[in-house]
């Protein structure tokens, strides 16, 4: 497939959009890439964008801004999302004309094993892991026609090093501008469902409002219930945890 360069002048980005998949060769996965502008805000967002504190725009803008489209659509600010709808879809309104984006953030590693996929019509080559995350996805319906995609290895020319490097110098940008971030570790395995559900019970048990007292210190009660928590785990289950750490992806420079 042939790249078309970016205009800078337009603070152009490649997004990728996954397709469904059809009836006829269900195992083909297909995609999109096309170029957007990053400056092509919608009214409404750019009217949201000259109302907000400059001094906080970068602390909680985008907080903010799925508070105001909630509050759109009639629900309150500080309403849990029902499961299963966690992604980017749950922000309903869209920053940009042509929807939104989400930003892949995931382990190279040395794999060297590829897989096809067809891009814009083109049979493009893909290492295993971003294989699995865009087939994943692609059956979760998570991405689609106004939210796309943007990763590295797919909307990055690879083989002009001219770009390459000027991308680079501009990914900080891309993943603070995205509407949110895709930390993809690969599919499950060693128990690592096990090892997040231990992460999200701690981090419970951490968001219990009154576990400090006033001088900051842990109250002993809090203290108490969080060794009876610790305790609780089994021996087979802090293995999981500490084989889910020592998985590819928390080895990247960037992460580290």
């Amino acid at each position: 497939m042939e790249y078309r360069p970016l205009d800078v002048s337009r603070n152009e980005v490649r997004l990728i959009t996954i397709q469904p998949a059809e009836d006829d060769s269900p195992n083909v996965l297909r995609c999109v890439i096309e170029h957007y502008s990053l400056d092509d805000y919608t009214l409404e967002y750019r009217n949201f964008q000259s109302t907000f504190p400059q001094d906080k725009k970068w602390g909680g803008m985008f907080t903010a801004w799925r508070g105001f489209c909630l509050q759109k659509i009639g629900l309150p600010e500080n309403c849990d999302i029902p499961e299963g709808r966690k992604h980017p879809q749950v922000y309903i309104l869209f920053r940009y004309t042509w929807g939104d984006y989400a930003a892949i953030s995931y382990a190279w590693g040395e794999d060297t094993y590829r897989r096809s996929i067809t891009l814009n019509g083109h049979r493009f080559h893909v290492i295993d892991n971003l294989y699995t995350f865009l087939e994943t996805h692609r059956a979760a319906g998570q991405f689609g026609r106004t939210v796309k995609v943007w990763v590295d290895a797919i909307c990055i020319n690879q083989n002009d090093i001219a770009e390459r490097s000027a991308q680079i110098q501009r990914m900080r940008n891309i993943y603070s501008l995205a509407l949110c971030s895709f930390a993809w570790l690969g599919p499950e395995g060693d128990n690592s469902d096990e090892a997040i559900d231990m992460l999200e019970a701690m981090n419970l048990a951490l968001e219990t409002p009154d576990f400090l007292q006033i001088d900051g210190n842990y109250s002993s009660e809090f203290l108490t219930n969080y060794q009876e928590l610790i305790d609780s785990f089994e021996p087979w289950q802090w293995k999981a945890l500490f084989s889910f750490f020592d998985w590819p992806y928390w080895k990247r420079l960037w992460i580290l």
